[in-house]
């Protein structure tokens, strides 16, 4: 990690929180969703977006997170 935050992207909308690595790896997360959000979204879909936060919650709950995200 290249500095002491930890780093995560909130999917507004669904209020979803994810657990990333890294910032930069919050930063491209958020903007994959986004596009696929982007992509299938109408103009009668619900507003979502992807942005990068920091981690709201402890620093147990963030290594869990990660540990219990799938591959992509």
């Amino acid at each position: 990690m290249s500095d002491n935050k930890l780093w995560a992207v909130h999917v507004q909308g669904p209020d979803d929180v994810h657990a990333c690595e890294s910032r930069e790896v919050a930063e491209a997360t958020a903007n994959a969703l986004n596009k696929m959000i982007d992509h299938v979204s109408s103009p009668m879909s619900p507003i979502c977006r992807a942005t990068v936060i920091e981690w709201p919650y402890t620093k147990e709950e963030w290594l869990k997170e990660l540990q219990n995200m799938p591959e992509v």
